[in-house]
């Protein structure tokens, strides 16, 4: 499977780590140097949602794997959505968010 890891801390370098050592292709943007280790890194702003959709289409990616935030708040899953890439996020929110949380607070 190939997949993108967005992203370039700890957390993204133990999951491109973990996708490798199950076969997976990993590519991560942006990385870092400890991540070229385990994937190949490509240069790219984790904001810029058209970019990032060119790549994935570039790169023929099968999943997309989203840790930090700022992407999920520019729109990335929604689009990822609307082409049909899946992406391990769809449960999580991004802070800048403004749709009500399901919670018993807000029940």
């Amino acid at each position: 499977m190939r997949v993108l890891v967005l992203g370039s801390g700890g957390r993204e370098h133990a999951i491109a780590w973990r996708l490798r050592q199950d076969g997976s292709h990993v590519i991560c943007a942006p990385g870092n140097g400890g991540i070229e280790n385990d994937a190949r890194c490509v240069p790219a702003l984790q904001e810029d949602v058209p970019a990032l959709l060119t790549a994935i289409q570039r790169e023929r990616i099968e999943l997309v794997v989203v840790g930090p935030e700022a992407p999920l708040a520019a729109g990335l899953t929604d689009r990822l959505r609307a082409s049909h890439i899946p992406s391990s996020d769809r449960a999580r929110r991004p802070r800048g968010s403004n749709r009500a949380r399901s919670s018993p607070r807000n029940s």
